[in-house]
């Protein structure tokens, strides 16, 4: 259900017609998990709702080939998701570390630190996240 997939795309006449694909990435494992398989769908909605038409950002398309890879790797979905909404957020500029937002408490913002700064998937496996994290993360990303 979840793949990657690369294509050459060829416009012609207002259309497009895909060229060379190529299976880059199947996440198999995906599919023996409904909920890492719920979570990668919201994470390409979120794609989806976030990115406005022309505008790059390939950090983010790089991030969520990622936490892809990491959800058919096993780690927890929820962190995945919370981590994911983080990182969307701070980078379109909508959170910022200098000042913490009303809607976590201490516990929740030090914690939405950590899941936004951190570079390694692998430690995903090592937080125990807060219940709280992921609906936060949810209604902040819920406002763009």
């Amino acid at each position: 259900p979840t793949s990657i997939v690369e294509l050459l795309l060829q416009e012609k006449e207002g259309l497009f017609r895909a060229k060379e694909p190529h299976l880059s990435l199947p996440l198999i494992s995906l599919r023996n998990s409904l909920p890492a398989i719920r979570s990668a769908g919201r994470l390409c909605q979120r794609i989806l709702k976030s990115q406005a038409e022309g505008h790059s950002s390939p950090e983010i398309y790089l991030l969520l080939r990622r936490l892809l890879i990491a959800l058919d790797d096993g780690i927890n979905p929820a962190a995945i998701e919370a981590t994911f909404n983080l990182k969307l957020l701070f980078s379109e500029g909508l959170i910022s570390f200098e000042t913490k937002l009303s809607a976590f408490n201490d516990n929740e913002w030090e914690q939405a630190k950590v899941l936004t700064t951190n570079r390694s998937v692998e430690r995903l496996k090592e937080i125990e996240l807060l219940p709280t994290m992921v609906e936060l993360s949810e209604k902040l990303v819920g406002e763009l």
